[in-house]
């Protein structure tokens, strides 16, 4: 028996020791050499669209790495090393079977990168899971980088030998949604670059109908809603049903709407409390479900902070509410609450979110919103030059400063929700603010630092999302949207936009690690001072005295610059750089593009600065 047990033992141990070779010695598999293809790109036929938009993805990549042409087969080729895509039931690797279980409890979007002698294997629960074990095994074993939308925002290494070890990688995100919103973009046209840039940071984004073939390759869903309680409401209903729209100083009040933007202008809620309006705005839900069963709703008010005050509206309302100016919190989620309930009735498994906003942001009272919602908690008001955990950010006046957003976000830990936190760091420079900025002027604000401790506050706090809102340089825009500081503002900020991507991913990464790899790969021979102007800009913002928050003027940016020697040691930083970079056209140019968003933001907002007050003496 002891002789049985020991000869088991000694062959588990050779069959582990086979089996880990790979791993356990350091033997390398080599994918390409001196512009010849050594691996093969392996997919099934029944493969998702997800999935073969990976396979072409990795061979276009490795290709343009290489230099070698990397294709697909079917099957295995002799002589080439095998790279096999897919999940477990569309994955004929040998080494699925023993890899299948580890696979199977990781999330829809988590992956597993395994290799040995046998291949390397890319797969997952799920093909969206799949898509995003291609991009980081593109992004951390090959060395390619996605910095910001568009071919100079890409980095791609020329590596005439490319080889790999052994891997044994299972991955899954720090938040479990890392989602990007577009904003200011009128139509809804392709935007190529931003949607590639989205997928292969391994975020998520959202597709209308028009969009679907581009969007569903990548892995995103179907979107409906937002802030359209007018159409599901309709305006026209108010001659025959006055009683569906909400009542202002004893009177029903018809929407009013602007002469150019219906979706920005609709400046009234429905009444909330009227069973006939919950009947329309369920069954728009409904027919929405019906027709995108894979989708996913917003349910929000309008766009506006008017609401109802007829007497069952305002019997919503908790006395502690009322003490708050303005705040309908437990009005609209008890509403909410209903609407989705009744849609759960006929669609169980459709997936709602609605948002924490405006007047009902804060906690509701009273109400728990039902832990299948998905709830995103929107900040605006808070200060942008400090995180939102530093306690030395007191509260400005009522929402406004930091104080009141972190008793509002921890507030909100406290309900069984899914919880999505959706800043606003992007309005720098928006609504009231951009009537202050010249033609030409760019908003480029160093927040790489406030947004890691944002982000790993909200992760604290047990947030699942994270939503990063932008404006796509690829983007369309409206006239009155088209303007120098929306189109360029990607670029002359994609320091913390890249940040909040890795982050999203993995929230233990360092922001100097991250951005010592960005500007080592972006800049070159000009990475050191690029490096010293971008944590001397940022040391000063977050030193600047005061606050900078929602809505203020473009040219209240020059106080950074303003403080004793900051603008000249940023300028002395620049003028190194570029000298750094001279002989470099392509690192020339990217010098020469950051020393412009310099003259065109910090030094443009000093010119305004200074011509303000000279009109106000």
């Amino acid at each position: 028996m002891v002789f049985s047990r020991n000869r088991l033992t000694l062959a588990l141990t050779c069959f582990l020791f086979i089996f880990f070779a790979g791993i356990a010695t350091g033997k390398q598999w080599t994918l390409a050499e001196n512009g010849m293809a050594k691996s093969v790109v392996l997919l099934r036929e029944k493969a998702t669209v997800i999935e073969r938009h990976a396979a072409a993805e990795l061979c276009y990549f490795l290709s343009k790495t290489t230099g070698a042409q990397i294709t697909q087969s079917k099957v295995p080729v002799e002589g080439k090393y095998s790279i096999w895509i897919g999940i477990p039931d569309n994955n004929p690797a040998p080494r699925i079977p023993s890899l299948k279980k580890r696979v199977e409890s990781v999330s829809e979007q988590g992956f597993l990168l395994y290799a040995d002698a046998e291949g390397l294997v890319i797969t997952g629960s799920n093909p969206l899971g799949v898509l995003f074990g291609t991009y980081a095994f593109l992004e951390e074993y090959v060395g390619i980088r996605w910095f910001f939308p568009g071919e100079d925002g890409e980095y791609c290494p020329n590596l005439p030998v490319l080889r790999i070890n052994g891997l044994d990688d299972l991955q899954e995100p720090s938040f479990e949604r890392r989602e990007v919103h577009f904003s200011k973009i009128k139509g809804r046209g392709k935007t190529l670059d931003t949607w590639n840039w989205i997928a292969r940071n391994r975020m998520q984004s959202q597709f209308y109908p028009e969009q679907r073939e581009e969007y569903e390759k990548r892995g995103a869903s179907e979107i409906g809603g937002g802030h359209i309680l007018y159409r599901m409401v309709p305006g026209e209903l108010f001659n025959n049903h006055p009683e569906y729209f909400a009542m202002y100083n004893g009177k029903r009040q018809k929407y009013h709407t602007g002469q150019d933007n219906i979706y920005e202008n609709i400046r009234s809620q429905p009444c909330l409390s009227n069973p006939n309006v919950k009947t329309l705005v369920t069954d728009y839900m409904i027919n929405w479900f019906k027709k995108n069963p894979d989708g996913e709703f917003l349910l929000d008010a309008n766009d506006y902070s008017r609401f109802c005050e007829c007497d069952k509206c305002v019997a919503m309302d908790p006395k502690e509410e009322e003490k708050l100016q303005y705040v309908v919190s437990t009005r609209w989620f008890t509403f909410v609450n209903e609407i989705a309930s009744r849609v759960w009735s006929v669609y169980p498994n459709a997936q709602i979110r609605t948002r924490a906003y405006a007047r009902y942001r804060i906690p509701p009272i009273g109400v728990e919103p039902d832990s299948r919602l998905w709830v995103e908690l929107c900040d605006h008001g808070r200060c942008f030059r400090h995180s939102l955990d530093d306690l030395n950010c007191k509260k400005i006046k009522w929402m406004t400063g930091n104080e009141p957003f972190r008793e509002m976000f921890e507030g909100w830990s406290k309900f069984n929700v899914n919880r999505t936190y959706f800043p606003y760091y992007n309005m720098i420079g928006c609504w009231r603010s951009r009537q202050h900025v010249p033609e030409g002027g760019i908003i480029s604000v160093p927040m790489s630092g406030i947004v890691a401790s944002d982000m790993r506050y909200m992760h604290r706090l047990g947030h699942k999302g994270w939503v990063m809102r932008v404006r796509p340089p690829d983007g369309k825009y409206s006239k009155e949207s088209d303007r120098t500081y929306v189109k360029e503002e990607w670029r002359a900020n994609f320091d913390w936009f890249f940040v909040q991507a890795k982050l999203a991913w993995n929230i233990k990464l360092k922001v100097d690690d991250i951005l010592a790899d960005m500007y080592g790969k972006y800049y070159g021979p000009a990475a050191k001072p690029m490096i010293g102007y971008h944590k001397l800009l940022q040391r000063a913002w977050e030193e600047t005295p005061g606050h900078y928050v929602y809505g203020q003027p473009f040219s209240e940016l020059v106080k950074t610059i303003m403080m004793p020697g900051v603008k000249t040691k940023l300028q002395a930083f620049l003028n190194e750089a570029t000298k750094a970079a001279e002989s470099t056209p392509v690192y020339a140019r990217r010098v020469a593009k950051s020393k412009l968003i310099f003259e065109n933001s910090w030094l443009l907002a000093e010119e305004k600065y200074v011509e303000e007050h000279e009109t106000l003496n």
